[in-house]
């Protein structure tokens, strides 16, 4: 069982143990909170476009009906046919860095990207102040 937890606006300044530290990062003030959500363009390094990164907290039960905190970190594109697309990793291990998550992601092959069309929808992103 997965259960998602969407943060609001003033709970998106939490701080992760291990936030991410790119440097498309934006600084976000600190609080007394142990995680931190965030959602950034990331240049793909193998893909040479930009991609649509961002992460999400929430419970996830085993087979024993034990809820563990997960984080799920999403890499989003666009695909030839102007789909969106995307993958994810999850970790239930607070001492597995974000940038870990994110370089796994960064490392995964993705068959059905169009450089293309994810540098045109980022863009058109950032064009909307998002």
């Amino acid at each position: 069982m997965f259960e998602a937890h969407f943060y609001t606006a003033a709970e998106e300044t939490l701080i992760h143990p291990n936030p991410p530290s790119l440097k498309s990062t934006p600084a976000l003030p600190k609080n007394q909170g142990q995680q931190r959500l965030f959602k950034r363009a990331v240049q793909h390094p193998r893909y040479n476009c930009y991609v649509w990164i961002w992460n999400a907290f929430g419970k996830k039960s085993d087979y024993s009906n034990t809820s563990k905190l997960h984080e799920f970190i999403h890499l989003e594109y666009k695909k030839h046919n102007n789909e969106t697309g995307s993958i994810f990793v999850e970790s239930s291990t607070p001492l597995l860095s974000s940038d870990t998550m994110i370089e796994r992601l960064l490392s995964t092959t993705i068959t059905d990207i169009s450089p293309q069309k994810s540098d045109e929808w980022l863009h058109s992103l950032q064009n909307e102040g998002i």
